[in-house]
């Protein structure tokens, strides 16, 4: 690691984990502006739900202030859309049999940067209990293309001063599962590819290379529902977490 900037990671690799919409620097004003916009637009579409009960309607309204830029335009359109509403607001995320299985979009019982860093959030927990010195291995098929979102659960699980080995390059669930196994690693994360190319469901495998047994996940579950998504996530910044070795790149030729 001689390069200062290297980590092992190449340009286009450093250029997708540094494109978190999450950490994006704004000045106080510009922060300010956007959070007065954005309640302005909030008590406008509220007004607009006549039939929505009433906690979907809070929770779709705090959703609507504090959600990050990208996921605005689609909480908009929620406003026209009741099933969608009802779909992504009227339950909670779960990880069930090792998957977090539930589409991508705006809300807590969808897949997006919030829900997700909840659930690292919820798994860091447990992996302090349960194991000494916890290690994680995460990878997304898509490659780079899931290097954003892979950066989320690495800055939540380094919070927790869980280590995590970083597959900048496409890897299946089975790939991981070697890696978990040959690394004798607590866990691993893929972040799964749609037959579209579009981002899939999340496997959550255990130290056996195995999908998460279900007392596991019943844990991760009870805390994630006790977890504020836009209060309580914790993140350790990501070039800190490589230079302390919480985030650690893996090199494709050395899986082992």
């Amino acid at each position: 690691m001689n390069d200062e900037r290297g980590y092992e990671l190449s340009d286009e690799a450093l250029e997708e984990l540094e494109s978190d919409v999450m950490s994006a620097s704004a000045s106080i004003a510009q922060v300010h502006a956007e959070r007065n916009a954005a309640e302005e637009r909030a008590d406008y579409l509220l007004s607009q739900l006549d039939q929505a009960d009433s906690r979907v309607k809070a929770r779709y309204g705090r959703w609507l202030v504090n959600a990050d830029q990208e996921l605005q335009d689609q909480l908009a359109l929620l406003a026209e859309d009741p099933q969608g509403l009802a779909r992504g607001f009227e339950g909670q995320l779960e990880l069930c049999e090792g998957v977090l299985d539930a589409p991508w979009g705006p809300g807590p019982a969808l897949l997006n940067r919030h829900t997700l860093g909840a659930f690292a959030q919820a798994l860091g927990q447990y992996l302090l209990i349960a194991c000494n010195d916890p290690s994680v291995i995460l990878a997304g098929e898509r490659g780079e293309a899931d290097l954003p979102l892979c950066r989320v659960v690495a800055e939540v699980l380094a919070s927790f001063g869980v280590v995590t080995y970083l597959a900048a390059y496409a890897q299946e669930a089975s790939a991981v599962a070697e890696l978990v196994v040959g690394k004798h690693a607590d866990a691993g994360i893929c972040l799964t590819a749609s037959p579209e190319g579009a981002c899939g469901p999340v496997q959550v495998l255990g130290c056996d290379g195995e999908p998460l047994c279900e007392a596991a996940c019943k844990q991760i579950n009870a805390s994630l529902r006790d977890v504020d998504m836009f209060d309580d996530i914790r993140r350790f910044d990501l070039r800190k977490a490589l230079r302390e070795g919480l985030v650690i790149p893996l090199d494709k030729g050395k899986s082992s």
